[in-house]
């Protein structure tokens, strides 16, 4: 098996995990975040569809669609990087774990706050 083949699988493959994380309800995530990582998923996952269909030998474009299609893919992994490097300094990448109390709550309910630290009177 061709390394490029292994690698567009991984490519192909990588971003569903990305989904699979992105709708974890064990984090505290921003619907913008869950967003995000879902458009990774979906361009990764196309990304990879084209480059595994093109190496295998599915479809044999002509050279101009070639050059077209190098352009697009490029343009695609570029916007994917762009939209990580966005969230891992945004500190969205790493999210807030819920405590178990958080998560046994209801899902539209926000938890009660607690009355420590402060001062009566």
């Amino acid at each position: 098996m061709n390394i490029h083949v292994i690698l567009n699988i991984i490519i192909a493959a990588g971003p569903v995990f990305l989904t699979f994380r992105s709708f974890d309800k064990k984090r505290i995530r921003p619907r913008w975040v869950r967003l995000a990582l879902l458009i990774i998923a979906l361009v990764g996952v196309t990304i990879g569809g084209i480059q595994l269909a093109l190496e295998w030998g599915w479809a044999v474009p002509s050279d101009e669609t070639k050059r077209r299609l190098d352009l697009l893919l490029s343009a695609g992994c570029g916007y994917a990087l762009g939209m990580i490097v966005t969230l891992a300094l945004s500190g969205q990448w790493i999210s807030l774990r819920r405590t178990t109390q958080e998560m046994k709550a209801e899902p539209n309910q926000s938890p009660k706050p607690s009355l420590a630290g402060r001062r009566s009177g």
